[in-house]
């Protein structure tokens, strides 16, 4: 979600929505206006809708992101995350918001010195990257009301949120998985869309800029005709 970082002046552009985008699509389903309350209800059909959401990276023993294994796990949790980040914005239902900051609380116990590169990581990490970031996004800067049946402790965005991601999963997920701009035609804007939202959420404005030449005009790249 676009904002402006106080401290340093950076304006984000919003990783892939703005909130004018979640506003209507809030103020629409409330209303029942089609196409967004069909939209909305079918959406809803999902498993990733549930509010008994299933985590799949909820083993505390394994903290390493280095096979295809992990990372179809966090294909499935980032969409969770980002449904249930959608469905908390658009409803207020403490239920949605509890049940994404639980995805991403998950991976915030990733360890840093486990990550690995594996077949064809530049073509599955992007994606999902992108997602769980919205989900992000939405998550640390919207607002909440405690209720009946949730506790502060488990609502509340805090500073070590921010930090343990950024250290656990975002940065050492950019550095192992989405740092060349030389990947095969449209499996390099993978890469560079997962780098380009990790950056974004990160406050990082070198990094940010860098992917945008990346996606534009990439001219670094060893080989123009192949990415």
């Amino acid at each position: 979600v676009e904002y402006t970082n106080e401290e340093s002046g950076f304006s984000h552009p919003g990783v892939g929505l703005t909130k004018d985008m979640l506003d209507t699509v809030q103020t629409m389903v409330n209303s029942g206006e089609d196409p967004w309350i069909t939209y909305y209800n079918d959406m809803l059909e999902s498993s990733y809708a549930s509010k008994s959401i299933t985590i799949n990276l909820s083993d505390p023993v394994n903290t390493s992101y280095n096979s295809q294994g992990t990372n179809s796990k966090f294909i499935k949790d980032a969409l969770a995350a980002y449904t249930q980040a959608i469905l908390y914005y658009v409803t207020g239902d403490n239920a949605y918001r509890k049940n994404c900051m639980n995805i991403i609380r998950s991976y915030e116990q990733l360890s840093p010195d486990k990550y690995a590169y594996f077949t064809d990581a530049c073509i599955h990490t992007g994606i999902p990257m992108n997602r769980f970031c919205m989900a992000l996004e939405i998550m640390r800067y919207s607002t909440y009301q405690v209720t009946e049946g949730y506790t502060e402790e488990e609502l509340k965005w805090t500073d070590e949120d921010t930090d343990s991601i950024i250290n656990n999963l975002l940065q050492p997920s950019v550095n192992t998985f989405m740092s060349s701009n030389d990947e095969f035609m449209n499996q390099h804007l993978y890469t560079t869309i997962g780098a380009m939202s990790a950056y974004l959420f990160m406050d990082d404005v070198e990094g940010y800029e860098k992917t945008v030449e990346w996606f534009t005009v990439n001219a670094d790249g060893a080989n123009p005709g192949f990415n």
